[in-house]
């Protein structure tokens, strides 16, 4: 028991973003609203360097992640992340690779298989 709760310590410290780790992703997943499809990282706008002040207080005073997004999202709509969060509404988003390459698998199977000759020679 003792081995199992010193490698599930071991395990999950290993994988904890440090706070600056967390502030890094966040400007790197979440759309600066003002400019052209471009992260908070390389956005120069002043509502970029509020958004940045934002996150960087909300990861000071140890909100979790999932709180943090709920106060984006909350605030600003699903459109703040750049990748789209799996959801009712995208789920097609997710699922529609997926289906494209079944129905292309299927169809080059088909396209394969001999068809049989029934007219009369």
């Amino acid at each position: 028991m003792k081995f199992f709760l010193l490698f599930l310590l071991t395990f999950t410290s290993a994988y904890a973003l440090t706070p600056d780790e967390r502030y890094a992703r966040y400007l790197e997943e979440t759309r600066c609203m003002v400019c052209e499809n471009q992260n908070l990282a390389n956005a120069n706008t002043p509502f970029a360097e509020a958004l940045r002040l934002n996150i960087h207080a909300m990861i000071a005073s140890g909100q979790p992640d999932a709180a943090i997004d709920a106060a984006l999202e909350a605030h600003y709509g699903e459109g703040i992340f750049l990748r789209p969060r799996l959801s009712p509404r995208t789920w097609p988003l997710y699922a529609f690779p997926g289906l494209a390459l079944l129905a292309l698998l299927g169809w080059l199977i088909r396209r394969r298989q001999p068809t049989l000759n029934l007219s009369p020679s």
